[in-house]
């Protein structure tokens, strides 16, 4: 895999220059922490090297931002950083809490998420790479908790149950009445009991030592970005918060004067910003200016809810597909660039004539199971599959 080392200097306090390293090989943190974080608390150790990095940038003309009139429209592409098992944003993140899981002798990586968590299906197959078995708590809705067999294997449950990962189901009701945190605190205890060392991770990963993986990302995009025009604002779907968060304080502390806007695709922005406060004290980053709000930008963006699609929503995503060949998801990209292109074309005097981001935390292998059928069919253009016509036969070879 390929990945960045920095190497500080004078000139250069935390310049990226490209090396290549043996996938799967651990390495010392401390050659990948930009200059600009040096003096924060929690740095890891060490990072075991699963992504592909640095991930592409490249220009991009969504039709739903061209009445905006920004100067220019960049996307970072996180979607590429591994294949489909391991692609999205949470491999940065995973490169840090497996590297920590083994060197604190841990054998089972335990986590929680929604029936088609993009953050469960990464971690089943992380922890597999590195030799860890991963257990994983499923969230499934109330009328599939009396038959356990129903979840199939379509999107990500597919990659997750194929890497061997233990799945516990439990019903949305019982998730919103005990929460997150204590149906991982029962699982743990059960594994423990059972003879196994639990590494617990909270949904979606999104911790103070997994917020580095974002941090040394900003320096990654900021390497990516040397002459070109300044980016005013980044765009970036918020789910359980460490990539927004992550993505905003590397921008402060690196000194940048970009605006990020994190698209809350569920819970509320209330949320997000104390989980942002949370851990920029956890890592030791004074928000004196506005508090997370002076941080961020957080704007409601779920819609309906939590994976659930509007009409105006999915064509986002089929027509950001057909016309840029970029494939986003319904749950978290497709909904944040709709929610965030609706308040641009709202609002375009904020926002004409300058250089936007749309950082592309991956996804799509979510929408694989085909639930989306109905829905994207009418969709599609006229004609668009039709049998091959042999009316007049088959020729044979000249």
């Amino acid at each position: 895999c390929t990945t960045a080392i920095v190497q500080p200097s004078s000139r250069h306090p935390a310049r990226h220059i490209l090396h290549t390293t043996a996938m799967l090989e651990t390495l010392p943190f401390a050659n990948f922490v930009p200059g600009w974080a040096r003096a924060l608390r929690l740095q890891p150790e060490s990072k075991v090297c699963l992504a592909m990095l640095p991930t592409p940038l490249h220009e991009w003309r969504p039709p739903c931002l061209e009445p905006v009139g920004f100067a220019s429209c960049l996307i970072k592409r996180d979607d590429m950083s591994g294949g489909p098992d391991l692609g999205g944003n949470k491999v940065r993140k995973l490169e840090l809490l497996l590297a920590d899981a083994k060197a604190r002798g841990c054998d089972t990586i335990l986590t929680i998420g929604g029936i088609q968590s993009n953050h469960c299906r990464a971690t089943a197959v992380a922890a597999r790479l590195v030799g860890l078995d991963s257990s994983l708590i499923l969230r499934v809705s109330d009328q599939h908790a009396s038959d356990i067999s129903d979840i199939g294997f379509g999107g990500n449950l597919l990659f997750g149950r194929l890497a061997g990962a233990t799945v516990k189901t439990v019903t949305k009701r019982n998730y919103s009445r005990h929460g997150s945190d204590a149906l991982l605190r029962v699982e743990e205890a059960r594994l423990i009991a059972a003879g196994k060392r639990p590494y617990v991770v909270p949904v979606g990963g999104s911790t103070a030592l997994a917020a580095w993986g974002y941090l040394a990302a900003v320096q990654e995009l900021l390497d990516q970005l040397a002459g070109r025009p300044p980016i005013e604002h980044i765009v970036v779907a918020c789910g359980s918060g460490g990539t927004a968060t992550a993505i905003a304080l590397g921008v402060r502390l690196a000194g940048l004067r970009t605006r990020v806007h994190a698209i809350a695709v569920c819970d509320t922005p209330e949320y997000f910003y104390a989980h942002a406060e949370q851990c920029a004290a956890e890592l030791g980053v004074d928000l004196v200016e506005g508090g997370a709000v002076g941080l961020l930008t957080v704007h409601q963006g779920k819609g309906t809810g939590y994976g659930m699609s509007t009409a105006a929503e999915l064509r986002t995503l089929t027509q950001t597909a057909a016309a840029t060949g970029v494939t986003l998801d319904s749950t978290y990209t497709g909904k944040a660039l709709h929610a965030f292109a609706e308040l641009a074309c709202a609002a375009p005097e904020l926002f004409r004539e300058t250089n936007v981001l749309f950082w592309h935390t991956g996804g799509a292998v979510g929408d694989a199971g085909g639930t989306l059928s109905g829905a994207l069919a009418p969709m599609m253009p006229a004609g668009q599959v039709a049998p091959l016509l042999l009316a007049d036969g088959i020729p044979g070879p000249e």
